[in-house]
């Protein structure tokens, strides 16, 4: 394999990630517009809140590896956000928040960002 396919095959791979990652995101958005809507069941904050929660367990446990290549600072810089979407979410599961609309807003941003 040449050294310029290997760095196409590298590329694809990274693209096709962060593709994986917005699908995700997009779904956790989804969902959590769905739960905050009016005509919502209690069932549809759980599901909201259950796949959001993980997807940022795992995308967190993706940045804080040594082998992610994303910048140092920029993987500081998410860690961070995703910590306070846990933590927003934290309080949502507790009802000390009736809204996803913080997690919403961040997810938003970071789903800008993939595409």
């Amino acid at each position: 394999m040449s050294k310029a396919s290997y760095h196409e095959m590298i590329e694809e791979s990274a693209a096709s990630g962060r593709q994986q990652e917005a699908a995700a995101i997009s779904h956790s958005i989804e969902l959590m517009s769905g739960a905050d809507a009016e005509d919502a069941n209690p069932k549809d904050k759980v599901i909201a809140l259950h796949f959001t929660r993980r997807l940022w367990e795992l995308l967190l446990r993706d940045l804080a590896s040594p082998e992610n290549g994303l910048p140092r600072s920029l993987r500081a810089d998410l860690i961070s956000i995703g910590l306070g979407i846990l933590r927003d979410l934290e309080k949502v599961r507790q009802r000390q928040k009736e809204s996803f609309e913080t997690t919403i807003s961040l997810s938003k941003i970071i789903y800008e960002g993939l595409k």
